[in-house]
Order: C-alpha cells, then structure tokens, then sequence
C-alpha cells in the first residue's frame, strides 16, 4: 500500500496481505490466526504486530473450554500450554510475546476489528501504566484486569522502605484508560467523593472498573483487588459554568 506524494515521490504505507517480519522471519497473521482459532480454548483471535514493537500480540476470546482452564491453571500455564501447541506449526521467534483477554473483540462502526484500540491497549508504556491482563468491555462501562508493575517510575522515591503507588496516578490511570475507550470530548471539570482506602504495591493484580455516563459528564472509576476496594469517585468533565 503506498500514497503518492507527488512527482516522482511516494510513501510506503505498510502491506495488505498481513504479513509481517519478525526478527528476520516472515510470519502470516491470518494464517497464526487460523492456528489460534482452531485451538479448542479459543473463540477468537485476533494478532498485529504493534508500530515500533518487533513482536506480535494475540487478543483472545476464550471458549468455555478455554475459560475453565485458565480459571483453573491460571493465565501462566494457560498461555505456555498455548505456545507449546503453536510450536507444533510456527517457529519459536514468531510466536505471541503479548496476550490480551476480552470477552469480545470490540469493534467499529463499519463492523471491522478497531485495531486502533487494540494497538493502544498493546502500546502502553510499562513504565507509566498498568499491564493489561484481561478486558470485558461494553458500550458504556469497560473492567480490565491489570497487573502493577514493579518498574514503575512513580515507586521512585514514594517510599524507599516500601513503594507504594501514589493516589494520583490511580486518577491519571482511570482517565486515561477511560479516553481510549469512550468518546470524552469536554474538557475536565473536577473530582466528586474521590477516595483512597487501601494501599497498592508493587506487582498488585488491580480490577479497574471504569463507567461513562455522557448525559451528565460523569466518569465514575473504582480499583478493587479480590477482597477490597482501593479507590473510588467520579470524575466530571463539561464547561466551566
């Protein structure tokens, strides 16, 4: 695919038949595809080569077989279970490095894959958010389950005997992960009943739950691991009255 840029000149816009190179190898994506959605754990699957990243990423949708499984040998075994079975057809170099959980593949409005969400979700710095496990995601309200990586750059400093994950980012998180998914188009008011209830710590596994309600310009957020909740509120966005 290339856009002409006048006399003489183009611009090469990358290929159409969805092959990629991966450390000097050529790998089909629909046929990896093909190879994932033939795999009895799964519904289906997506894969893309994220831009600036020399590694392909999976997106799965599990079948009930597949959700048994992870649920009952956990997302680490799951995936080297997966990769084992792949190896039986693709080499070892050109395998999924990154794996996504959804419970749907979300969609655009001419009902094609937005791989522009996805390459989002895929490309975020490890060094500033969160590492996105698994992701249930509905028109108005989206739940991702994360995990906090150690390497953060808020731990710096916050505090030497034992880093914890500043109030703050958790705001910047929820808005942030909040403006890939939903269409939040004025401009940030205030915070409403915003609370902090129990500590997060390095490598923490954090459910992020994120509703936007755009007749009102509220954006309510709330973060809770398996036995608490560790904040919650609202966020407002509209003209300053």
């Amino acid at each position: 695919k290339i856009k002409i840029q006048g006399r003489n000149q183009f611009e090469l816009l990358g290929r159409l038949d969805r092959i990629v190179k991966v450390e000097e190898k050529r790998l089909s994506l629909d046929e990896l595809e093909q190879a994932l959605d033939n795999c009895e754990w799964i519904q289906q699957s997506y894969t893309l080569l994220p831009p600036k990243k020399n590694r392909v990423a999976a997106v799965l949708v599990l079948s009930p077989v597949g959700q048994n499984y992870i649920q009952q040998q956990g997302r680490a075994t799951f995936i080297k279970q997966l990769r084992k079975q792949l190896m039986n057809q693709f080499e070892t170099v050109v395998l999924p490095k990154k794996w996504l959980f959804m419970t749907s593949l979300p969609m655009t409005a001419q009902a094609k894959v937005n791989r522009q969400l996805l390459t989002e979700l895929l490309s975020l710095d490890p060094l500033c958010m969160p590492q996105i496990l698994s992701c249930h995601y509905q028109q108005q309200t989206v739940e991702l389950e994360c995990r906090v990586p150690s390497q953060l750059i808020y731990f710096k400093g916050h505090f030497p005997e034992q880093p914890v994950l500043p109030g703050v980012t958790q705001l910047a998180w929820a808005e942030k992960i909040a403006a890939l998914f939903f269409n939040i188009n004025a401009p940030f008011l205030r915070m409403e009943v915003i609370k902090f209830k129990k500590i997060i710590y390095p490598g923490a596994v954090v459910k992020i739950s994120l509703s936007w309600q755009s007749e009102s310009g509220k954006l309510y957020f709330d973060i809770s691991s398996t036995a608490e909740t560790h904040s919650s509120g609202r966020m407002v966005y509209g003209e300053q009255g």
